[in-house]
């Protein structure tokens, strides 16, 4: 409680001064009575001037330079104001009643506030006032969205949350300017926030695309305040640009399939190109057979879910959408038609051998000759079998695999007409729900169930009661028989032949569609184990077999040449493995460098730098004979005197030739036959042709003779045709000629020349321009043991990344004598490696392969135990029994008197390459590459006999060990030969591995050692793999700087495992190049691990995010993250599982024009573990992977 307390001075001076004062005479009294009265009361008047009184104080929470009103009662001029002991920086005097005190600087707290008067007196109130001198805290970053679509508002602003702990919060301001800063537009308003804490400026006049920046301000109570300044958000409020150069076909064969369109990005200065949509009508624009419908940020789209008319012409829409659901205007190509015409063919597998080697595993190459049709990939080890095929040089063998194209518009049925055809063979018992052979998205063909009735039949539609049969059959087929099975639908009929004779007739609704609602198919064949099937044909546009009986024969028409030039799959370099798949046809030989690509065609032949050539043979002469050569071809330019692409002739010269044409002419793709060539005027043209061919795009062109006519399409569209005379030798008097293919610079694709027998004639016929399948790509290994290094060094680093270590028993080393690959082997004399035991090292029921190469002079007795793991072993061979090499598995109890499978006797004191796979249910062996032997075994083998943990071992018998791999999950050899090279290393593999705060961290890789930035050391406190990891947390490691550690366009895998415990305001870089970088979050933005590239760094946007990432990693956790790029995709990996893929440019370079760089580990303080980069190659796309452990 305040207290006024006064106290009374009675100043002598002036009492003097009263009385008389000091040099003036004394008065003299007259009545002395009287005058001693008047003295008296003098002194009594001057004693009572009255003390200050401080009543109360306004307000009571101030911070310096604060005017607060003091009030009482005796103030004058002269009175001073004091905050505790420091006085008011001025004190103003208004009334006896009232003062201004400007608070001055003191220290947060709470003080007495004092009056005191000019002669000394003074009045205090206790605790009066709150000094509050601290603005409020806390705010974070003001980060509005980038873009807003409104001219009115801004987007939501947002930040964290103030707090003021002395006086608490007061109130907040907004404004807003061009500059950041600025108050140009709004000067600072108060306002309210909302939750979060958030707002929205509201009622402004914005204009398209300029620039603002907002400011938000917090008041405490006492008046201080904390100011945070925005990065600006655009107004975006217009749609993207229209497409350009849209282009969308001629025509569709089937009414539910529209041609694929094309087109150039739309551009949007805004907020960017989210996706486009497309509409297909009547009329430009128009919705009639399909409303606006998105397609994803794509620049090609088709659809397969029409419902269609025939004759009618239809044109392809498409326009783009902004990030901010701005629409642009849309562009429409030039229509096309619907039009039905004879039957296409869709799939035309005759699945004939294409090797040498005989028996149910004689081959792998699964060819669709079908050349406008889907190629199909093998799953797992189907196989090309000569054991009594039903016609040709073999059947499709499917006991341990099956065929399966990429899902693709172009294998969707719908309401066509068609008919599936096929011969069948089947063994063992049929599935208990059905026994799928041929099916689609949708629909199936089964062998027959046992839950039901065994029958045999079809079904459609996604059909919910599928396991009591389909709408159609054929019957319970017979077991171990060739058996031939139709389907066809005509109209709203389908009808079943069985061995050629009319079986049973169903009615479907019209408008029946086979896939349902689906848009996109995979087709699937063999996926019902024990069956083999035989010229499997697909014909889609009409029914060949209807009411009428017929009488099943070999499906012939098989082309002379057929090269699909798939491309090499995702993970494998680039090819020049150009194979002729037509069964015993023609080898094709290369001159220069023509290769297989991917780049930009999906898989393709590049012959830019050289050509393909048969040898010369009478059966490579055209004669006069009908035939038909199509291909697909990409070219940017034209030669002066003409661009052959495809020629037949000899040494001297051509007989005949395609050329797209020639720029002292008239540019014209055309065909001109031996008369035309000989006679000078080649130059002039041919003697039919195609017209100009767009550049930089792909054509498809086919050339046909049938009798006395040649006819030219282009695109599947009938272009011309000529009547030549029915004598006329496209070689001339030439009695042996050779095919070259690719003379002139040029991308082609899908080339098939088929002889004696016209396949496009008058019709106009589907081509589609599909991705071809790749190869299959290989699972990463478990275990890679290059076995290199310096003499007699004792380190066997794991290059496999995600695989287990090994340590060494006795002493193993390295020996660069003898060798064979990479100037070192292992030598285990004296010592073997072993793992640790786990689960993971179990290889169980699952398939796998194991390979290596060895070199050895001397059989063990009860064997040579090389490779080995709980239960199982590989023997080079047991001097007391037969000396071969076998694999044993399951705790074989007569381990020594040979094992499962073997690789026969081995030459001593030699290398010798040995594989062993396992694929479903078979083992499989190789010696340097060629296959020695299959076994079947159950499809629950258990490798360790049922063991539940193992562990591995490495060179238990004497011996010299070479590039040792395990795979585990893929069997990477069944049933086709291989060439064994040396296996591939990475560029950097850093396992981080050794003693506790070692400073060495040697790569493993190709690449270049790493130097130490600072002080980065090897900790054995944390680790996820071989016992340490590396501690960045005080310091880095960098390469030099070259050329050669540019990422460029090249394809590529950066891995590793990282835990850290906190994230960098604006980023927390781990793996960095010169321009890139994969920074593990950004606490300022969302946290989010990233990666970004040149064009995000230099943009001034990097800690906003990058171009691809991993989400919010947990702290202090151990994380493996995968980056990769395969051609135009970026993927990324969190702990195996595929996180997220982007599209980018294929010209996008990593380091932008930077032309050198160094790679740089650990710029954020963090734990990094087994890094692995690939150049050249990438490791990780589509598919999850295993990490260890």
């Amino acid at each position: 409680m305040n207290q006024l307390m006064t106290r009374r001075w009675v100043h002598l001076s002036a009492a003097l001064l009263l009385l008389g004062g000091c040099g003036t005479e004394p008065a003299r009294s007259t009545s002395g009575t009287s005058e001693a009265r008047g003295t008296e009361g003098r002194s009594a008047a001057l004693s009572e001037v009255p003390p200050p009184a401080l009543g109360s104080i306004h307000p009571t929470l101030a911070r310096e330079g604060t005017r607060i009103t003091l009030t009482g009662t005796g103030f004058g001029p002269g009175s001073v104001g004091q905050i505790g002991q420091v006085p008011c920086t001025e004190t103003a005097f208004s009334f006896s009643t009232t003062l201004t005190c400007t608070v001055p600087s003191v220290t947060d707290g709470t003080y007495a506030v004092s009056v005191i008067n000019p002669d000394g007196q003074t009045s205090l109130l206790a605790d009066a006032l709150t000094f509050d001198g601290t603005p409020p805290v806390g705010g974070g970053t003001l980060q509005p969205d980038a873009f807003v679509k409104s001219l009115t508002s801004s987007p939501v602003l947002r930040w964290s949350a103030f707090s003021d702990a002395e006086s608490g919060l007061g109130h907040y301001e907004y404004a807003l300017g061009t500059i950041q800063g600025g108050t140009d537009i709004l000067a600072w308003t108060p306002f309210t926030p909302g939750t979060g804490p958030s707002t929205v400026i509201t009622g402004l006049t914005l204009s398209e695309g300029t620039a603002y920046f907002p400011s938000i301000r917090a008041y405490d109570r006492a008046g201080n305040v904390s100011t945070l300044q925005g990065s600006a958000w655009t107004v975006d409020t217009q749609g993207p640009s229209a497409p350009t150069g849209l282009t969308d076909g001629s025509f569709s064969l089937q009414l539910s399939l529209s041609p694929t369109a094309s087109w150039s990005a739309s551009s949007d200065s805004g907020s960017g190109v989210a996706f486009y949509e497309m509409a297909i009508g009547a009329s430009p624009g128009g919705t009639d057979a399909l409303p606006w419908t998105p397609v994803g940020n794509v620049t090609s789209a088709f659809r397969s879910d029409l419902k269609l008319t025939v004759g009618t012409t239809y044109f392809t829409s498409v326009r783009a959408i902004d990030r901010l659901g701005n629409v642009g205007a849309f562009a429409s190509g030039d229509g096309w038609m619907t039009m039905l015409v004879s039957p296409s063919t869709l799939v035309f597998l005759p699945m004939d051998n294409t090797s040498s080697v005989a028996g149910d595993n004689s081959s792998a190459d699964f060819v669709n000759f079908a050349n406008a049709g889907a190629s199909f990939r093998p799953v797992l080890a189907p196989a090309i079998s000569t054991v009594s095929p039903k016609y040709g040089a073999g059947s499709g063998c499917f006991k341990n695999g099956y065929l399966q194209t990429p899902s693709s518009g172009a294998n969707i049925i719908g309401y066509s007409d068609f008919t599936i055809e096929f011969w069948v063979k089947y063994s063992g018992s049929l599935e208990t729900a059905f026994s799928t052979v041929v099916s689609g998205s949708g629909w199936d063909i089964s062998l027959g169930n046992t839950y039901y009735n065994n029958a045999a039949d079809f079904s459609y539609g996604h059909q919910s009661a599928r396991w009591w049969g389909g709408a159609v059959g054929w019957g319970v087929l017979p077991k171990g028989v060739w058996t031939h099975l139709s389907i066809s639908r005509s109209g709203t009929s389908l009808y079943t032949h069985l061995n050629g004779v009319l079986k049973e007739t169903a009615v479907i609704p019209a408008g029946t569609r086979l896939e349902g609602e689906d848009i996109v198919s995979s087709l699937t064949v063999g996926n019902f184990a024990p069956a083999y099937l035989d010229d499997l044909l697909i014909t889609v546009g009409a029914a060949r077999h209807s009411t009428a009986n017929f009488t099943p024969t070999q499906v012939t028409g098989l082309p002379s040449i057929y090269l699909p030039m798939d491309a090499p799959g995702e993970g494998e370099n680039v090819s020049a493995d150009f194979r002729n798949t037509v069964p015993a046809g023609a080898t094709l030989s290369p001159s220069g460098s023509p290769v297989l690509s991917s780049a930009g065609c999906g898989g393709c032949g590049d012959f830019r730098s050289g050509s393909l050539a048969t040898a010369l043979s009478p059966a490579n002469v055209l004669g006069t004979r009908d035939f038909t050569i199509e291909f697909w071809v990409n070219h940017s330019s034209l030669g002066v005197g003409g661009s052959p692409v495809l020629v037949g002739g000899n040494a001297s010269g051509a007989f005949w030739d395609i050329s797209l044409g020639n720029t002292h002419y008239n540019g014209e793709a055309n065909f001109a036959f031996y008369t035309t060539q000989v006679s000078g005027y080649r130059h002039w043209g041919g003697d039919i042709g195609w017209g100009v061919l767009p550049l930089n795009t792909w054509t498809h062109l086919s050339l046909t003779r049938l009798g006395t006519t040649l006819i030219t399409h282009k695109n599947g569209v009938m272009v011309e045709k000529k009547t030549i005379l029915a004598t006329d030798k496209m070689e001339g008097p030439n009695s042996t000629s050779a095919f070259t293919i690719g003379g002139y610079p040029a991308y082609l694709d899908d080339l098939m020349i088929t002889v004696g027998k016209a396949r496009h004639t008058a019709a106009s016929f589907p081509v589609e321009r599909a991705a071809n399948a790749p190869r299959i790509v290989e699972t990463q290994p478990y275990v890679f043991l290059p076995l290199d290094g310096a003499n007699n060094s004792a380190v066997f680093p794991n290059l496999a990344a995600s695989g287990v270590t090994f340590s060494a028993v006795s002493a193993p080393v390295i020996t660069t004598s003898p060798s064979r690959f990479g100037g070192a082997s292992g030598k285990f004399h004296g010592g073997s490696l072993t793992t640790a035991t786990t689960a993971a090292n179990v290889l169980g029921t699952r398939d796998f392969t194991i390979e290596f190469w060895v070199n050895f002079a001397t059989y063990g007795g009860g064997g040579t135990p090389v490779v080995s793991g709980n239960g199982w072993d590989i023997s080079l061979g047991n001097s007391y029994y037969n000396n071969s090499a076998d694999f044993a598995y399951g705790n074989q109890p007569t381990r020594w008197w040979g094992g499962s499978i073997g690789w026969g006797v081995l030459p001593l004191n030699s290398w010798v390459h040995l594989a062993l796979s396992r694929s479903q249910n078979r083992l499989y062996t190789h010696k340097n590459g060629v296959l020695v032997s299959a076994l079947e075994i159950p499809a629950d083998a258990h490798m360790e006999g049922g063991a539940a943990t193992s562990a591995l071992a490495i060179g238990e018998s004497a011996a010299y060990l070479d590039d040792v791999m395990i795979t585990v999950g893929s069997a990477k050899y069944s049933t086709a030969n291989f060439p064994v090279a040396q296996l591939a290393k990475p560029f950097m593999y850093l396992p981080m591995d050794g003693a506790h705060l070692s400073a060495a961290f040697p790569n493993y890789g190709t690449g270049p050692a790493v130097s130490n930035v600072a002080s980065p050391t090897l900790t054995t406190a944390t680790a996820v793999h071989g016992g340490a990891s590396a501690n960045l947390t005080a310091g880095s490691l960098t390469t030099a700087t070259s050329s050669a550690y540019r990422l460029g366009t090249q394809d590529f895998t950066i891995e590793f495992w990282v835990n850290n415990s906190v994230l960098g305001a604006a980023g927390s870089p781990v793996i960095t190049g010169n321009g890139w970088d994969i920074s593990l979050g950004n606490s300022r933005y969302n946290t989010e691990a990233n990666f970004a590239s040149y064009a995000t760094q230099v943009s001034g946007y990097r800690h906003w995010g990058g171009d691809i990432g991993w989400g919010t990693l947990p702290l202090n956790t151990w994380v493996h993250l995968s980056l990769s790029r395969s051609g135009t995709r970026l993927y990324t990996h969190k702990n195996g599982v595929l996180v997220s893929a982007v599209t980018i440019p294929a010209n996008t370079v990593m380091e932008g024009p930077n032309t050198t760089s160094a790679i740089a580990i650990g710029a954020h303080p963090a734990y990094v573990d087994d890094l692995l980069v690939t150049i050249g190659k990438v490791r990780h796309t589509t598919a999850n992977f295993t990490v260890y452990p």
